[in-house]
């Protein structure tokens, strides 16, 4: 009985120690004052084109500089966009997707210089179903 309280107490410790320490990360998330949220996802492919969905969560009107670059570090696309809630679709020139691993979207916003950068990786995996009927 005394090795199962024991038991019990250090469970109960690592317990309340995980919760002080999600407490306290939440806390400190939300400190950094950012405006601009940049998020960008694969959408998948449209007329055999890889395509890319950038989605700029700005509440009040802002300008950006988006760059595309190759694994090369060549520059693809280049624009300047304006506005608030801003979404643009990306379709990449590759009818490989060999030729899209390493690509970066690099989000500029202008007024504070701040850069966000997201690379393109390209992950292979093979799915066989096996199913046995009768």
């Amino acid at each position: 009985m005394k090795k199962a309280m024991k038991n019990y107490s250090k469970l109960a410790m690592v317990f309340f120690a995980a919760a002080a320490m999600t407490i306290s990360t939440s806390a400190w998330a939300g400190t950094e004052n950012n405006n601009t949220t940049a998020e960008l996802r694969f959408v998948g492919t449209l007329n055999a084109l890889p395509s890319f969905q950038l989605a700029l969560n700005n509440a009040a009107a802002g300008e950006f500089l988006v760059v595309v670059r190759n694994a090369d570090k060549e520059i693809l696309f280049s624009e300047k966009l304006k506005g608030e809630n801003i979404s643009r679709l990306y379709k990449l020139d590759s009818k490989s997707f060999d030729l899209i691993d390493g690509t970066t979207f690099e989000v500029t916003d202008l007024a504070t210089n701040k850069t966000s950068t997201f690379k393109v990786n390209k992950i292979v995996k093979e799915v066989v179903d096996v199913t046995v009927s009768k």
